[in-house]
């Protein structure tokens, strides 16, 4: 199992500094982001395990920081350590805050917090991301993925399909390779050419009948790829729970 991701939300570098080197490092990892707007951003597309947010940082209301995370279906899932020079824990909890800590930071007090918030191996829904003008393809696997498990998002064609990875990273793409504006090629190769995109796992389903070349190619910078003709969905959502498997 992969190191719990540990987001810090503060304008002071220190904060994250100190939790780096005083957190058990095989356990977590810990990443920071200076202002308000940019830990929204981290936070919808890294899916971090907790997040830890400063309520006095220059320019940044917190507060609606914190109201926009637990009412973004993306993010309201992610427990949230409020922390802070002054005490306001009853407004943070009633806010939707998991825990309250008082600056400066104790790591000890972190270490315990994080204990508390976070649900050992709890399972997070996974991000399935359809890039496909035909909307069969979502519709079906709504009937085989279960929504307790599998958050599923679409996009007709692959230009908004790269603005929609840009906004949330979904944790696997599946991927029509005939589409207008944009075709799957050359999403792929937006994609690999990203260095934060090289390890998304990209199922191909499509009806197009490859050269060698591009079947090569897909073999190289792809996971799978499975022919339209026939479509199941059962064997579609099979493939992607496997591909999600392998990858944890």
């Amino acid at each position: 199992m992969a190191n719990k991701h540990i987001l810090v939300i503060d304008d002071d570098p220190d904060a994250v500094y100190l939790l780096q080197e005083n957190l058990d490092q095989q356990e977590f990892r810990v990443s920071g982001c200076r202002n308000g707007r940019d830990g929204l951003q981290a936070a919808r597309q890294q899916q971090p395990q907790v997040i830890l947010l400063d309520i006095l940082m220059p320019g940044t209301d917190s507060w609606q920081i914190l109201h926009e995370l637990k009412n973004d279906p993306v993010t309201a899932r992610i427990p949230v350590i409020l922390h802070s020079i002054v005490d306001k824990k009853a407004l943070g909890l009633q806010l939707g805050a998991a825990d309250y800590l008082l600056k400066p930071l104790d790591p000890a007090a972190v270490q315990e917090a994080l204990e508390r918030v976070i649900i050992q191996d709890a399972p997070r829904a996974k991000r399935v991301l359809v890039v496909d003008d035909d909307i069969t393809v979502i519709d079906i696997l709504r009937q085989d993925l279960p929504e307790s498990g599998f958050i599923l998002d679409s996009a007709p064609d692959g230009l908004e399909g790269l603005k929609s990875i840009e906004a949330h990273r979904p944790d696997i793409l599946l991927l029509d390779l005939m589409m207008p504006r944009l075709d799957g090629f050359g999403v792929i190769d937006r994609l690999r050419a990203d260095p934060k995109m090289r390890d998304l796992p990209i199922i191909v389903l499509s009806a197009k009948d490859l050269t060698p070349e591009e079947a090569t190619r897909l073999k190289e910078t792809v996971t799978v790829a499975l022919k339209k003709q026939g479509f199941q969905g059962e064997r579609l959502a099979a493939e992607i729970k496997r591909v999600l498997r392998r990858g944890v």
